[in-house]
C-alpha cells in the first residue's frame, strides 16, 4: 500500500475542499485579464505558475517602493511645518504624526525586504534571537490569543454597557460634589471682603464651573453611548438570526468541512483496508500476532491522518479559532492519556493477543468455564453448552489468565434435555441453561437456580448412565447358605423382575454380594447399573428393588429380621439376686 500516494490524494482533497469554501473566489479562466489599476504592473495570467508569481512578486515591491516615496514625501513636509510651529499642542502632535510615519516607512522597509527574499527566516544572523531562551508562557498566550479575542468579541458589549454605568455613577457623585462646592463658594463671595480675597474666591468659583461643566459633558457624552447601546433597533430574533447566519457561513462551514473532510479520510483510509483484508483474507490476518499488529497500528494511523486532515483544512481556511481549540483539545487528550498509560499497555497486549488472556483458550469468568472466541474492544466469551454469549468490555477481561484446552474437556455437567441429580436429592430435567439461570422440570414444576449455585450444587448427570444400590438382610438361621446360594437366588429374581417390569432393556449390570454380617442381619448389596434413559425412574427403582428382595425372602422362606434391643446392666443392680 502506498501511503505516500494517498498522503498527496488527501492533500490535494482538503484543499479543493478549502479553496471551495468562503472567503475564497472562484479561479478565473486563464484567458480572462484582471483590471489593471493606475500605476501597476499588467500581470499575465496565460503564462506558467512561476512566471506569474514573479510578476507579482514585482508589481508588489513596486507598490511598496511608491508608498516608501510618498511617506517620504509626507515625512518632509510634517518636519517642515513642526519647524516652523511654536506651539506646544501643536508641536506634539505633529511629533506623533512623525513617529507614526517614521513607524509605517520602517515597517515598508522591512516588508519589501522580506518579499525581495522570499519570505526566507533571516534568524540564523541573529545569533540574539537564537541565544533567547524559549519562554513558554508566551508561547501560550500567542496560541491561544485567537481564543481570547473571540470571547471579547462576544462579551465585548456587556462589558461596554457595565463601563458606561460605572462612568455615569461616578460622574454622578463628582458632579454632586462639585455643585455643592460651587454653592459654597458662591456663598461666600461678597463685596464686604477685600480685593484680594474676592479675586481668589472669582478663581476658585470659575475652576470649579469649569470642572462642573466638564463633568456635565461628559456625563451626556457617556449617556448617548449608554442610549445607543440599549436602543439599537435590532430584535433578539434579528440577533439570533444574525449569529446564526455569521456562525453557519463562517465558523459553522469551516467545521462543517473539517468534520467532512475527517469522515471522509476515515472512510477512505477503510475502504483501502477492507480492499486489503478481501485481498489476504480476514481470518488470516486476525488469527496472527502481526497481522492483529497491522490492524489496530493501521486504525492508529488512519485516525492520525484523519485528525491532520482536518487540521489542515482549517488551517488552510485560516480559522484559527477552531484550530486553537482543536490542538488545544488534543493536548488535554494526551495529557489524560498519561495516567492510563500502563493499563493501555495491558490492553495493547491483550488486544495484539499476547497478553494474558488469548483467543480459543479456556478462561474462567464468574465461576464458569468459557473459550475466548474473539478479543477486542468488547471481547466474546462462549460456553458451548450454554445457550448465549457474554460481551465482556476490555477493563472487565484485563483481570483474567486463560489457558489451553483439551478437545474432549467439559465444560458443563450437564445440556438442555439431561436429567440431572443435585446435592439435595432433587431430580428434574433440565429445560434450559443460559450464563444467568439453569431451569430444572421437577416433577411437573418448574425450578430455576442461579447458574453458579447451581454448580455448587453439585450436579449428577444421569443421562450419561447411573447406578442405583440397596441394601438388604436376612436372619443368621441361614448363615449356612448365606454365601452360595442367596445370592444366585437373588440376582436371579432381580434380573427377572426388571424384565418383567419393562426396565430390563435399560439394564447394563446387576451385582450381587454378600456385604456383611451385622449385628442383626446378614446384609447383601445389590447393585443395578442402568443407562440414562431410564434416568426418570431413579427413585422407582430403588422401590422396585426392595420389593424384589421381599417377594425373594417370602417365596423361600427367608426370615427377615428386624432391629433388636440389647439392654446391658451395670454394676448394682442385683442382677444374681433376683430369683
Amino acid at each position: 500500500m502506498n501511503y505516500r500516494s494517498l498522503l498527496l490524494a488527501l492533500v490535494l482533497t482538503c484543499s479543493l475542499l478549502a479553496f471551495t469554501g468562503p472567503g475564497h473566489s472562484q479561479a478565473q479562466p486563464a484567458e480572462q485579464l484582471t483590471e489593471i489599476a493606475p500605476g501597476e504592473l499588467p500581470v499575465q495570467r496565460d503564462v506558467s505558475g512561476a512566471v506569474d508569481r514573479a510578476l507579482q512578486t514585482r508589481q508588489q515591491l513596486q507598490q511598496i517602493q511608491n508608498s516608501m516615496v510618498e511617506k517620504r514625501l509626507q515625512l518632509d513636509r510634517l518636519r517642515g511645518q513642526l519647524a516652523g510651529e511654536a506651539d506646544n499642542v501643536d508641536t506634539r502632535d505633529l511629533q506623533r504624526l512623525i513617529e507614526q510615519e517614521e513607524t509605517d516607512l520602517t515597517n515598508l522597509q522591512r516588508s519589501f525586504e522580506n518579499i525581495a527574499l522570499g519570505g526566507l527566516d533571516l534568524s540564523v544572523f541573529n545569533p540574539e534571537q537564537q541565544d533567547a531562551q524559549f519562554n513558554w508562557q508566551q508561547e501560550l498566550q500567542t496560541i491561544l490569543k485567537p481564543v481570547f479575542q473571540k470571547l471579547n468579541e462576544l462579551t465585548e458589549k456587556p462589558r461596554q454597557m457595565e463601563r458606561l454605568n460605572n462612568q455615569l455613577a461616578l460622574m454622578e457623585n463628582q458632579r454632586r460634589i462639585a455643585q455643592r462646592a460651587l454653592t459654597n463658594v458662591e456663598q461666600l463671595q461678597n463685596e464686604d471682603l477685600n480685593e484680594a480675597t474676592r479675586l481668589r474666591l472669582d478663581v476658585l468659583h470659575q475652576t470649579w464651573t469649569r470642572r462642573l461643566n466638564d463633568i456635565q459633558r461628559e456625563t451626556d457624552i457617556s449617556q448617548l453611548q449608554l442610549n445607543l447601546l440599549v436602543d439599537e433597533d435590532e430584535t433578539v430574533l434579528e440577533k439570533v438570526r444574525q449569529a446564526m447566519n455569521e456562525f453557519i457561513t463562517g465558523t459553522g462551514l469551516n467545521l462543517a468541512l473539517s468534520i467532512g473532510t475527517f469522515v471522509f479520510t476515515v472512510l477512505l483510509m477503510r475502504g483501502v483496508y477492507t480492499l486489503y483484508t478481501r485481498v489476504k483474507g480476514r481470518g488470516v490476518l486476525r488469527a496472527s500476532t502481526g497481522g492483529r499488529m497491522l490492524a489496530y497500528g493501521y486504525q492508529a494511523l488512519t485516525f492520525a491522518i484523519s485528525f491532520l486532515a482536518a487540521l489542515v483544512v482549517l488551517y488552510l481556511l485560516g480559522d484559527m479559532l477552531l484550530l486553537v481549540l482543536a490542538l488545544v483539545l488534543l493536548m488535554l487528550v494526551l495529557l489524560g492519556m498519561r495516567n492510563y498509560l500502563p493499563s493501555f499497555l495491558d490492553e495493547i497486549k491483550v488486544l495484539l493477543n499476547v497478553g494474558a488472556v488469548r483467543e480459543h483458550e479456556r478462561v474462567t469468568y464468574n465461576g464458569l468455564p468459557w473459550m475466548v472466541r474473539s478479543l477486542g474492544v468488547y471481547t466474546y466469551l462462549y460456553n458451548p453448552a450454554l445457550e448465549g454469549m457474554l460481551r465482556l468490555p476490555l477493563p472487565e477481561v484485563l483481570p483474567l489468565v486463560s489457558r489451553p484446552c483439551r478437545e474432549d474437556e467439559p465444560w458443563f455437567p450437564s445440556r438442555t434435555g439431561d436429567w440431572v441429580k443435585i446435592s439435595d436429592g432433587i431430580i428434574g430435567q433440565v429445560l434450559c441453561q443460559t450464563p444467568e439461570t439453569v431451569q430444572l422440570r421437577v416433577r411437573g414444576a418448574i425450578r430455576n437456580y442461579v447458574t453458579s449455585n447451581y454448580l455448587v450444587s453439585e450436579p449428577q448427570n444421569l443421562s450419561s448412565g447411573f447406578g442405583v444400590s440397596v441394601t438388604f438382610g436376612i436372619d443368621y438361621k441361614h448363615q449356612a447358605i448365606s454365601t452360595t446360594e442367596v445370592p444366585k437366588i437373588l440376582r436371579q429374581a432381580v434380573e427377572q423382575a426388571l424384565q418383567r417390569s419393562g426396565q430390563g432393556k435399560y439394564v447394563e449390570n446387576i451385582l450381587v454380594e454378600f456385604q456383611e454380617a451385622a449385628s442383626s442381619s446378614l446384609n447383601y448389596l445389590i447393585y443395578v447399573n442402568m443407562k440414562g434413559e431410564a434416568a426418570d425412574s431413579y427413585y422407582t427403582l430403588g422401590r422396585l428393588l426392595q420389593r424384589i428382595c421381599v417377594d425373594t425372602c417370602n417365596e423361600h422362606g427367608w426370615v427377615i429380621p428386624f432391629e433388636q434391643l440389647t439392654v446391658h446392666a451395670g454394676s448394682g443392680f442385683g442382677v444374681d439376686k433376683l430369683p
